[in-house]
This record gives structure tokens, C-alpha cells and sequence, in this order.
């Protein structure tokens, strides 16, 4: 068995733009150990013991596919096999070990192929973005079994292609207490972003909904919520460079659902426009009230949701998922219960006296 050894941090900067210091952890074995694998662990995922791993994988281009996989043995082993696609890239194909036969492609959801992935100088290079694979030992050593084939490429985009019989194969362990990454501008980034949009979507926007039946201003309320509009914009902003630094960018639920989330946002202060129009000129909600109340609750509603999909992504640590978790639903509640405090005094006010318009109020508010 080959000794484990560090790689430079030039070497590691190259690898995982984005972060400031790190000390990723590699093994080389093949022919004149020309087949090398690293891996590095995030800082949020060393001190939760769970959450993203970084692997890469490099090969000469005359090999024709290498493995690499978890485990000390190829049976329930989860394998990564990258080939040459014929077009200057690489293919991932993941794979399930079971037993000494041909692993079959299976689908995994959180491993991907992230910027920096090609063929280089007659190299094959797999950067490779892995969500928690569990029983992942992040801060001791974990076992590791790899093969490997020479050859003609296969020349394939195929994610489910053939492979022949390997020429060699190896197993070792890698301590992961020293791939440990710090993280740099990214890690910065990317909690620049959880902040601010944690004040948007738990505070910020369900308080903004509430001043009407408080203060019951019209123009104030509106303030309020294009001053949080634009503060989740900031906070869209930093997720944007995060996901880019990552290879997240549109390859998560988080990414995706904050992206239509903000998107749809736009719409909401032209319905509070018309709403509060249609309030002025008809003395009573219209239509468009309807719309803008409850096209606003499911938005935030979907951002709050969101937000956990966001740690999970960054892999935060179980108790602060938990803690965000609780502030949410405090939220929620305390939200619905204002909602349902203001439709009970509303009807029964409507019910007595009718309704007047003073120039105070306004049917802009969310609830």
C-alpha cells in the first residue's frame, strides 16, 4: 500500500477555486502512479461530521476509464468511473458495486461534475462536487477501493456504458482529518448570503405584512417591503457568486427554487399598485387583492422552506438546521395567527358598520 501525501497548495488553489487555505489529501496509483485522486472536506462539513466532499480525479488519456470508490470492497461500494466523452470532455458515470461483476450506472442526485473538469494536457481531470454519501468519517480515516483500465478511449457521453475488466486495482484509506479545507471568500459568500436572506424571508417580509393591521399605513408598509424587495436581491446576488464558486448554480433544489422565488417576486409590487388603486377607487378589496394577499403568503411561505434547503446545500451542522427549522415555524405561526386575528375583527367590524376610507389604510398589506 502507497503512502498518503499532501499536495501543494498552489495545487490545492487550482483545484478548488474560491478558498483560501486548504490542505487536500491524494493517492496515486496506476502505472508510475500516474492515476491520482484528492479529496477535500469543507470546513462546515469537518465540524458537523456531515455534508459535501470534493474529490478529484486525474488519468492519462491513454487509460481508458478509472474508478474510484468507497468502502473496502467493490460490493455496496458507491463508485465514480470517468471516461473520455470524444469531445474534450469527461464523462462521471456513478455506479453501485455488486460484487466481481460489471458495476451498473446508478443516478445520484448530489454528485456532479464541477468547473475545472476536462481533458488537459492528455489528461483526464474529474472535479467532482459530492452531496453527504454518508458514513463518511470526516475527521478520522476512511476506506477506499480504486481500478483502472488502459486503452482506447470509449469515446462516449454515455453514463451507462460498458466497461471492460480492469487491469488493475488497489484499496487504502484516507484520513480525511487532514483534507480539512478553511473556507475563504466562498464559505464568506456563501453565509454573506444565508444571513441576509434569513432576515428577508423570517423577518423581514412577514413583519412587512403585519404593519398595516398595526400601524395601518399604507405607505409605510409599501417602504417597508421595497426596502426588504431590495435586500433580497443583495442577498440573490451573493447566493449567485456562491453557487458559481461551487458548481451549484442551477444543479440544486436550493439554487433553483431561490432563483424562481425572486423571480416571481418581482411581480408582487405591481399587485400591491393595482391593489391598493382598485382599495382607493371601490372602498373594499377587489380581485387583485385576493391575488397579491395570497401570491405574497406562498412566496414567502416557498422562501422560508427554502432556507433549509439552503443548509442542507451548505451542509450546516443538524443543530443549526433544527434552530432555523423552530424560528421558521415561530414565524408561521405567529404570522397565521395575525392573518386569522384580522379576518375575525374584519368580518365582525364589516358585519356592524361599514367600511370607510380615511386615506390611511390600504389593501397593499399581505394579510
Amino acid at each position: 500500500m502507497k503512502s498518503l501525501t499532501s499536495m501543494a497548495i498552489a495545487a490545492a488553489l487550482a483545484l478548488f477555486a474560491g478558498w483560501s487555505s486548504a490542505s487536500p489529501t491524494s493517492y496515486c496509483n496506476g502505472k508510475s502512479d500516474k492515476v491520482c485522486y484528492t479529496w477535500a472536506v469543507p470546513a462546515s462539513a469537518a465540524s458537523s461530521g456531515s455534508g459535501n466532499l470534493f474529490i478529484r480525479i486525474q488519468a492519462p488519456v491513454d487509460y481508458q476509464w478509472v474508478g474510484l470508490g468507497t468502502g473496502d470492497e467493490m460490493s455496496g461500494s458507491t463508485m465514480f468511473v470517468i471516461y473520455q466523452d470524444g469531445t474534450g470532455n469527461v464523462t462521471l458515470s456513478t455506479r453501485m458495486g455488486h460484487g466481481h461483476e460489471m458495476p451498473e450506472h446508478s443516478r445520484m442526485r448530489s454528485v456532479r461534475l464541477i468547473e475545472g473538469s476536462g481533458v488537459v494536457n492528455k489528461t483526464m481531470v474529474a472535479n467532482i462536487h459530492c452531496g453527504d454519501l454518508g458514513n463518511m468519517h470526516f475527521k478520522g480515516s476512511n476506506n477506499w477501493i480504486s481500478a483502472w483500465k488502459t486503452g482506447s478511449s470509449l469515446h462516449t457521453a454515455g453514463i451507462d456504458a460498458n466497461i471492460k475488466e480492469h487491469d488493475g486495482h488497489n484499496s487504502f484509506s484516507v484520513d480525511f482529518s487532514e483534507a480539512h479545507l478553511v473556507a475563504g471568500g466562498e464559505g464568506n459568500t456563501s453565509t454573506i448570503h444565508g444571513s441576509i436572506m434569513s432576515v428577508v424571508f423570517l423577518l423581514g417580509y412577514p413583519l412587512g405584512s403585519l404593519l398595516m393591521p398595526i400601524i395601518g399605513k399604507w405607505f409605510i408598509h409599501a417602504t417597508w417591503q421595497m426596502i426588504v424587495f431590495i435586500g433580497m436581491w443583495a442577498g440573490f446576488v451573493t447566493g449567485k457568486l456562491a453557487a458559481d464558486r461551487t458548481g451549484n448554480w442551477f444543479n440544486a433544489p436550493h439554487v433553483i427554487i431561490g432563483t424562481v422565488v425572486c423571480g416571481l417576486m418581482v411581480i408582487q409590487p405591481i399587485l400591491g399598485g393595482l391593489h391598493h388603486r382598485n382599495f382607493v377607487k371601490h372602498q373594499r378589496r377587489t380581485g387583485i387583492s385576493h391575488v397579491h394577499i395570497w401570491y405574497g403568503r406562498a412566496l414567502m411561505i416557498l422562501g422560508i422552506v427554502n432556507g433549509g434547503l439552503g443548509l442542507q446545500l451548505a451542509g450546516a451542522s443538524t443543530k443549526l438546521i433544527i434552530g432555523y427549522g423552530v424560528v421558521g415555524l415561530t414565524t408561521s405561526l405567529m404570522y397565521t395567527a395575525g392573518a386569522v386575528r384580522k379576518m375575525l375583527r374584519g368580518a365582525k367590524k364589516h358585519q356592524h358598520e361599514p367600511m370607510k376610507y380615511n386615506g390611511s389604510y390600504s389593501a397593499v398589506a399581505l394579510i
